[in-house]
């Protein structure tokens, strides 16, 4: 038998004698409960016998008429106590004891009135007084006789409760006593047998994973039958042939490992020689990227003053379309202008170092607004700006950050009526996360990879100008202090910009 089966018969004979004991105690609080009922019964049949006597007393003393009446109450009181002791008594000597109550209740109620009437017959005529005192002594003799007896039946009825009650008790105990002996007996011969098998093979498994420990991956556990540990015989076997082929699988790895080791070693050299070379790269490249923007300037410089000079001077000599060439060579200036001071800047940003201060957030969103305003005072937007927000950050790159957020949802809600821009921040897994929010143009989700790549533009540049380097400034910025940008936003419904700091 297997080990969970035997527990299980285990637990199977403890429910079982549970329930058994549960059913013998509900039984014996049935009875007790019962021998209770009998026992205040019986204990009423005495007190209500008693209290005829003595109201009986004060009647034939005092002639006391409401002694009378209580007592004629009691009477009654005592025919429906017989009533509900006929329901509750079964045995048959009680049953015969309250029919003897029965018939004594009769005899005494027809004794007690005869008395009555015989003290009545006092009251209307003295002739008779002699007569009626002998009448009344002899039923008064037999008055008393009847309710000795009465209290007689009831003690045998309060004693046939005692028993009653003595032996739900006794069922009780011996019951419980018996189930508890079958239980706990069952219980250790079944715990003996288990133990005993259970005892046996252990020992001969934990002798064999010595041995397997010591190393003789060809040792085999024989465990015959049909329980867990042979079951877990054949697990071990198992297991040991595996081991077997895992060991010589692992020595090649080993001789692999150190190959591929003295591989990785020399890799790890040549690549920190690359990013030695890399490094210097990306400063050329940098220093590159800074000097072709600066040499540009002053070309650009010329051809803006050139065709100014061509604006002013020569405007007559050219048709329309010659005027109109030389507004897009105009242009095409100030733009590249414009691209090359936000390339430098770009530039600048990686080089710069970072000073990190406490920076009120609210004030310097404030103070952009405000230019915002200046710039352009024929706009109507509404800023919803939170107050107390605090960093810690180089407050001119954050500033330069800002800016860009900011002149964004300031441009990309020119043709929103009800315009609304909205700074605040909030507390995500122990980071303050910003956000610059607006109802504006939003734009496309799909090309939300690429809007903080350097010249990435979600809008033509006939809806919103713009060199598109924007965003990448800010992302260069946000990466300097080791945080995190990101974008969320829908066309028509607006964007909002999130950033958290380092």
């Amino acid at each position: 038998m297997q080990v969970k089966q035997r527990l299980t018969t285990n637990a199977v004979i403890s429910v079982a004698s549970a329930l058994v004991i549960l059913l013998v105690f509900s039984l014996a609080l049935y009875r007790l409960d019962k021998a209770d009922n009998l026992a205040k019964i019986s204990g009423d049949i005495v007190l209500n016998s008693f209290e005829r006597v003595t109201l009986r007393n004060d009647y034939l003393q005092n002639s006391n008429e409401r002694a009378k009446a209580q007592w004629f109450a009691r009477h009654e009181a005592f025919g429906k106590i017989l009533k509900s002791a006929s329901k509750y008594f079964r045995v048959p000597e009680d049953k015969k004891t309250i029919d003897e109550l029965f018939k004594n209740h009769e005899s005494i109620i027809k004794i007690f009135a005869a008395i009555v009437e015989n003290r009545e017959k006092k009251k209307s005529s003295s002739d008779e007084v002699v007569i009626s005192q002998e009448v009344e002594d002899r039923l008064l003799s037999q008055l008393n006789i009847k309710v000795y007896e009465a209290v007689l039946h009831g003690r045998e009825l309060l004693e046939s409760s005692r028993r009653a009650r003595s032996s739900a008790i006794t069922f009780a105990g011996g019951w419980t006593a018996s189930v508890l002996i079958i239980l706990i007996t069952a219980m250790i011969i079944n715990s003996r047998t288990m133990g005993r098998a259970i005892t046996e093979r252990v020992r001969r498994l934990r002798d064999s994973a010595l041995v397997i420990g010591g190393g003789d991956l060809d040792h085999r556990i024989d465990i015959k039958g049909d329980d867990e540990f042979a079951e877990l015989s054949v697990a071990f076997n198992a297991m040991t042939d595996k081991l077997k082929t895992t060991y010589h699988e692992l020595s090649n790895e080993v001789e692999e490992r150190k190959r591929a080791e003295a591989d990785v070693l020399k890799l790890s050299e040549d690549m920190a020689e690359r990013n030695i070379e890399l490094e210097a790269v990306n400063k050329e490249l940098e220093a590159f990227v800074y000097s072709v923007s600066h040499d540009l300037r002053a070309p650009l410089r010329h051809i803006s003053s050139f065709a100014k000079f061509l604006t002013e001077d020569y405007t007559d000599r050219l048709d329309d379309q010659g005027r109109d060439y030389l507004m897009r060579i105009k242009r095409g200036a100030e733009k590249m202008s414009r691209l090359i001071e936000d390339l430098m800047y770009l530039s600048q940003i990686s080089r710069r170092e970072v000073s990190r201060s406490n920076i009120d957030m609210s004030k310097l969103v404030s103070s952009i607004v405000a230019d915002l305003r200046e710039a352009d005072p024929a706009k109507k937007v509404k800023f919803d700006i939170a107050e107390g927000i605090t960093a810690y950050a180089d407050q001119r790159l954050i500033e330069v950050a800002l800016s860009n957020l900011l002149e964004n949802a300031w441009k990309f809600t020119l043709h929103i009526e009800n315009a609304r821009i909205e700074f605040g921040g909030r507390e995500q897994e122990g980071k303050t996360v910003y956000y610059v929010r607006d109802n504006g143009a939003g734009f496309n989700p799909e090309f939300i990879k690429k809007m903080f790549l350097p010249f990435q533009r979600m809008h033509s540049e006939k809806e919103f100008e713009g060199t598109g380097i924007g965003l990448a400034i800010v992302e260069r910025v946000i990466r300097r202090h080791g945080g995190e940008v990101w974008a969320e936003g829908e066309v028509g419904k607006g964007a909002a910009m999130y950033f958290t700091l380092g």
